[in-house]
């Protein structure tokens, strides 16, 4: 048989609200329950929202489920989205070489499936990713349009990240790249990706650094653990790092991936023409996955700093 590596990810929803009077974004933590009862409700078809290139998301399946662990039973949510598209149809080829085009009918359209567990009690969502599948930014886009919220998905990552840098260390270099559609708490982030988004860049890098200067100076701390705080787990964000050095006699400048940490599971999956990959096979595996490190993903999780 074959193998194929599948990832599941780990992610928190928040509300984002707008403080007008101070100028901030504040997340909250936010419980679907009520709208996924709602859009149960509803047909098919009209649990869907348009993206970029003539392609949308549909909510195709919406399902509520139990498990008993021990003393303990446990309710959460399977959710079922797919990514319609128009263009890249794909080829058929056969043994011999010999490709055919797929050919589709006038109401039929190609769809990549994602499936997520959403766990409502700690407001943790397990998504499984994939190139051509709704990115967690969709996810959220979705139940933001259906909410009438400002919902945002954040990595889940080690507790550990930004108490690496304490008092003493010093900060020499620090370099991101994130979506320009990126909703930051930090002002001056929300200035290059508004900025950015004027110049028609979905994406933009940014370096703060201190050039030559002498060995024992250093950015402002608080200030770049005010700016990492409000990166950290944002899921548009895809790179984050930083160049310090920690306290200590022998201690050297060294480069800090804040992104290691990424709470997420790569699962392998055997399959043939006879046993394929199917959605209850992918979702069997989530299910067993975040039940069985249930535990540690609570112990990664970074609540708002309001709850």
């Amino acid at each position: 048989m074959k193998k194929k590596t599948i990832r599941f990810e780990y992610f928190l929803l928040n509300e984002m609200l707008y403080d007008s009077v101070n100028n901030n974004v504040t997340p909250v933590a936010v419980n679907l329950d009520e709208v996924l009862t709602e859009l149960q409700q509803m047909p098919i078809m009209t649990r869907k929202i348009d993206i970029i290139n003539g392609e949308a998301i549909i909510l195709v399946s919406i399902s509520y489920k139990n498990r008993q662990r021990g003393q303990s039973r446990y309710n959460y949510w399977h959710l079922q989205f797919v990514r319609v598209r128009e263009t890249m149809l794909p080829s058929i080829i056969d043994e011999n070489g010999i490709c055919r085009e797929v050919v589709l009918r006038n109401n039929e359209n190609l769809a990549e499936f994602t499936n997520v567990l959403y766990d409502n009690n700690n407001n943790v969502m397990l998504i499984q990713r994939s190139l051509e599948g709704v990115s967690p930014r969709y996810v959220s886009d979705f139940f933001s349009e259906f909410s009438n919220n400002q919902i945002q998905p954040i990595v889940i990552l080690a507790p550990s990240d930004l108490q690496l840098f304490v008092d003493g260390s010093l900060i020499k270099r620090v370099s991101f790249s994130a979506a320009s559609c990126i909703n930051s708490t930090n002002p001056s982030v929300s200035q290059v990706a508004e900025a950015s988004r004027g110049m028609g860049a979905n994406y933009f890098d940014a370096t703060l650094r201190l050039g030559m200067t002498a060995r024992d100076s250093s950015m402002n701390l608080e200030s770049v653990r005010g700016l990492l705080r409000s990166l950290l787990g944002n899921a548009d964000v895809k790179k984050l790092n930083v160049s310090a050095k920690l306290p200590g006699e022998h201690s050297k400048v060294e480069s800090y991936d804040l992104f290691e940490q990424r709470h997420d599971e790569k699962v392998p999956f055997s399959f043939s023409r006879e046993h394929p990959i199917t959605n209850n096979r992918i979702f069997m595996e989530m299910e067993n996955k975040y039940f069985d490190s249930l535990g540690s993903t609570n112990l990664y999780i970074r609540r708002p700093e309001n709850e």
